[in-house]
């Protein structure tokens, strides 16, 4: 499978970068076309001295979504184990009679 470079600019700045397939390609822009669209966000919303801290913002905005997602996601999964031992138990129980 051959490589494909692509160029993605991002909050005003063009950046060069090799993929592996189109699925890649798609997924980088997808990423690159959100963090254009939260710079413009923050850019219109709050003051700033440079790109940099717009760039901040939007990093520390996707990082901790990421986090809440990964947390929202262990708690579920906690749940579904309980739900699973409790079925578990109610079929072990039905067995036995």
């Amino acid at each position: 499978m051959s490589s494909l470079g692509i160029t993605v600019t991002i909050a005003g700045r063009t950046y060069r970068l090799t993929v592996e397939n189109s699925t890649e390609e798609e997924l980088i822009r997808k990423a690159s076309s959100e963090i254009n669209e939260k710079v413009k966000m923050y850019s219109e919303n709050y003051s700033f001295k440079d790109h940099q801290d717009l760039l901040s913002m939007v990093c520390l905005e996707i990082a901790s979504r990421k986090l809440s997602e990964q947390t929202i996601s262990q708690s579920e999964k906690g749940e579904i184990l309980n739900s699973l031992n409790e079925i578990d138990k109610i079929l072990q129980y039905e067995n036995v009679l």
